[in-house]
């Protein structure tokens, strides 16, 4: 019995090694659900700033917020009021989670993201130039 014991773990400690040795290097994700392919798209893009939401965030001073990878984090997309469908570029209408909540609209490029609304509400309440 002891022998069956020794020979099955001994396998297993094998197999670990070579699954570690096969796929360990790779960088793989799993994002199945639609919200976790849009955020993970947006991560491994550069992202840009329009002049309207750099204003929007220097008047409403939320200069903390320009960390974009962790405000992807604790956001989620709202897929009803986001423009996605027969454009080139889809527009996706993101709210972070939390109590002071934030809007912001990311148009979501082939080679970049470009970050083109940040305010409070979901619409504008900041007049910017």
């Amino acid at each position: 019995m002891a022998k069956k014991i020794i020979l099955y773990l001994s396998g297993v400690i094998l197999g670990v090694f070579l699954v570690n040795f096969l796929f360990g290097g790779r960088n793989i994700s799993c994002t199945y659900f639609p919200q976790d392919r849009v955020v993970d798209n947006l991560r491994r893009k550069s992202f840009t700033w329009s002049e309207f939401a750099l204003c929007q965030v220097n008047r409403l001073e939320m200069k903390g917020l320009l960390d974009v990878d962790s405000l992807l984090g604790v956001s989620k997309v709202l897929f009803s009021e986001s423009r996605i469908r027969g454009v080139d570029c889809p527009e996706y209408l993101f709210e972070s989670k939390g109590v002071d909540k934030v809007y912001f609209v990311v148009r979501n490029c082939v080679e970049e993201a470009i970050i083109i609304y940040m305010d409070t509400t979901k619409t504008t309440s900041v007049r910017c130039p």
